[in-house]
């Protein structure tokens, strides 16, 4: 799981704000890793992975994926991000059998913010999925710990540990 994490900061640390020298700049950006790295608890990680496990399946047509997305959304506001919000989208599928047999369902990203301190739209984003797909009977068993609850829950525990921490950033980050 921490080299999930890490793998996650390396991809972090474009987007942390920097105004040092390069030499500084180097310091500064080992620091910043070290403080967040410090900050990581392995029961939070384990704590994220089995709760997305109890939901049972997380399969994108499942009926329990807006549960799903409401929990992280509710996990992101527990740590301070305040506007997180589902943004939900329209899903046609279509089933492909001729007899044109179609299913629409509404979807939703879980977007929370981490303003930054410059003055800029520029903003990073940093995503994952998590809905999970099982080769068996994908409506009833796809808990996907692998697939995808360790990324979510990766990203999960970066954002619980910035907010902590006051990790400050210059550009803002989705």
């Amino acid at each position: 799981m921490k080299k999930i994490i890490i793998f996650c900061l390396i991809i972090l640390l474009p987007l942390l704000s920097f105004t040092q020298t390069k030499n500084d700049l180097t310091f500064q950006k080992d620091s910043i890793v070290e403080n967040i790295i410090s900050g990581i608890c392995q029961d939070s990680i384990s704590s994220f992975i089995q709760s997305l496990q109890y939901f049972g399946t997380r399969f994108y047509l499942a009926p329990n994926h807006r549960d799903v997305a409401l929990w992280i959304k509710n996990k992101f506001i527990s740590f301070g991000y305040n506007n997180t919000v589902l943004d939900s989208f329209l899903v046609v599928e279509d089933w492909g059998f001729g007899g044109g047999q179609y299913d629409t369902l509404w979807h939703y990203n879980v977007i929370a913010s981490l303003e930054g301190s410059a003055n800029s739209k520029i903003q990073n984003v940093i995503c994952g999925h998590y809905d999970s797909v099982t080769p068996s009977d994908y409506l009833t068993t796809a808990p996907g710990a692998d697939d995808n609850a360790s990324g979510t829950s990766a990203i999960l525990e970066i954002a619980r540990v910035m907010k902590i921490k006051n990790i400050q950033n210059r550009y803002s980050i989705k």
